[in-house]
């Protein structure tokens, strides 16, 4: 049986932090077992655990927060160069984390699964109207360019 320390057991709830509770992809990353991780995912851990990682979770957030600053920072310079889509790839990873670390992620899957049946056919008849509006639109743009001077 595998013994973990304190910091590798905060460490790893992080990571699940980070991965929005997946515990499958979280230990995969680790090569941990999954059965493991669960058990210190429902709190089976030392309460010195939880509060190494409330202090790491932080100070993660914060690096996260200065690193989405300084690819920000870079980001207007690289404008005409390939880089720059490498550049908002990981401001935007590096933001997403930083929320989620911090318990203030925004629209998340778990969110967007919560979504009735009601909304879903309300937001589809929303997305037809608009479609169909399109097109009379478009029409009458064609009729009115072919009408004779």
């Amino acid at each position: 049986m595998a013994k973990y320390s304190d910091t590798q057991k905060a460490e790893a709830l992080i990571l699940l932090d980070a991965n929005s509770g997946n515990l499958s992809r979280t230990a995969v990353q680790l090569d941990l077992p999954l059965v493991t991780l669960w058990e210190w995912a429902r709190g089976r851990v030392h309460p010195d655990v939880q509060g190494m990682r409330a202090g790491m979770t932080q100070q993660l957030g914060d690096r996260m927060e200065l690193l989405a600053v300084q690819c920000l920072d870079l980001l207007p310079g690289k404008l005409e160069t390939a880089t720059a889509a490498q550049l908002a790839t990981i401001t935007g990873i590096a933001i997403d984390k930083m929320q989620v670390l911090r318990g203030s992620a925004t629209l998340t899957l778990a969110a967007t699964l919560q979504i009735t049946d009601e909304d879903r056919l309300r937001e589809l008849r929303e997305l037809m109207e608009r479609l169909k509006q399109r097109q009379i639109d478009a029409q009458q743009g064609q009729e009115v360019g072919s009408q004779p001077h």
